[in-house]
């Protein structure tokens, strides 16, 4: 990855790159070292919320995968069987009739997948140094004689997930962002969305809202 300070730009992949019996979309996970909080969070997080104060409180991404599931099975309850599925087989390196596949690289290659962007607040001022970013997921739809349509497989670098270890909620929009290329039309859309599934203003809001609001976001759902 590169080193970033406030304003960088990523280009947009515009179409398939196929390679090995597979092709690649633009659908990698990014995470980012926010120089005057030294820490590590998820891009989504970083470009998308205001306060920490108004993602809900979670001790384990367990229990904000859970969480999620709660609300999508209130909500859409078309997609939380989806979502539960796809948080079951995160780090699935075993069982390759599954349609979600984890492969661990080291030093994913940066596919420039993010749209160009500003980093906004204080993790993008210069002044405290560059802001570095780790690509930590690449997926990748591969077609085999079980998933003719493809079978999704994420490369992942254990390393850079690692940065967000002492991070449950790091973790949880990291891997949300994954899963939410299933309904996002662009990152746009999936950083809104994933960000909203995250909020504590959405435990507030009545089903109708919920679906409407996403659908403003961009969600493909019915």
């Amino acid at each position: 990855m590169k080193n970033m300070m406030f304003a960088f730009g990523f280009s947009i992949i515009s179409s398939y790159c196929v390679a090995g019996g597979g092709f690649s979309v633009g659908n990698g996970g990014d995470i980012i070292r926010c120089p005057i909080l030294e820490s590590y969070l998820s891009l989504d997080f970083v470009l998308v919320s205001t306060s920490k104060s108004k993602v809900a409180n979670v001790e384990s991404k367990e229990e904000s995968f859970n969480r999620i599931g709660n609300i999508l099975e209130k909500n859409i309850p078309e997609l939380a069987g989806s979502y539960r599925n796809f948080t079951k087989l995160i780090f699935n390196e075993n069982d390759l009739s599954q349609y979600y596949i984890w492969n661990q690289v080291s030093n994913l290659p940066d596919i420039q997948d993010e749209e160009f962007l500003n980093i906004p607040g204080v993790c993008g001022l210069p002044s405290y140094g560059p802001a570095d970013m780790h690509q930590a997921v690449i997926r990748e739809f591969v077609r085999t004689a079980l998933y003719p349509l493809g079978q999704v497989t994420f490369s992942y670098d254990p390393q850079a997930i690692a940065l967000l270890k002492n991070d449950p909620l790091q973790l949880s929009f990291l891997f949300t962002h994954e899963w939410l290329w299933n309904i996002a039309l662009d990152a746009k859309a999936n950083r809104a969305i994933n960000y909203f599934l995250h909020s504590k203003e959405i435990d507030k809001l009545s089903v109708s809202e919920v679906r409407s609001r996403l659908k403003a976001f961009g969600a493909v759902i019915n």
